[in-house]
């Protein structure tokens, strides 16, 4: 088992790029460029959504427990801090996706964009400063124990 979980995969970490390219690009580009700014875009999101999903599953699959009680409860309490975050960043996309069925213009909107891509980056710095929180406070558990990463406990008498 790995000591730390990486924080970011190859995918956010491309989306990422992708979404900032994008973002500047369709503010400061002429009409045909920024329809495609902006169809690059909402792409780059729903890649970031996928990225952030398989970063969510990689974390409750790592981890380190020392302590089956105490360590379980820190990584599924900060894990459900991030879900709910997450699920809400989800749902203003599935939202925003949803308008732009009624009308047509909101994703070609600037302060949509600019402020979506805001949004984006508060939800994926809060994922990952909850995530190296678990990892610290499961660290103290296992000092405060003294239990080693591959020690079990043996029931067997």
């Amino acid at each position: 088992m790995k000591e730390k979980i990486k924080s970011m995969n190859l995918i956010q970490i491309i989306s990422n790029i992708l979404m900032l390219i994008t973002v500047i690009g369709s503010i400061f580009s002429k009409d045909n460029i920024k329809d495609v700014m902006i169809s690059l875009y909402w792409l780059s999101v729903t890649i970031n959504i996928f990225g952030l999903m398989l970063f969510l599953g990689k974390w409750t699959k790592g981890g380190i427990n020392a302590d089956v009680h105490k360590s379980k409860r820190i990584l599924e309490e900060l894990s459900n801090i991030t879900m709910a975050f997450i699920v809400c960043y989800v749902l203003v996309y599935l939202g925003i996706v949803f308008i732009q069925n009624m009308n047509d213009s909101l994703t070609d909107n600037i302060y949509v964009i600019v402020c979506f891509y805001l949004f984006t980056i508060v939800a994926e710095i809060i994922a990952f400063i909850v995530e190296e929180k678990a990892y610290k406070e499961t660290l103290k558990v296992i000092k405060k124990n003294r239990v080693g990463k591959n020690d079990t406990c043996d029931t067997k008498k």
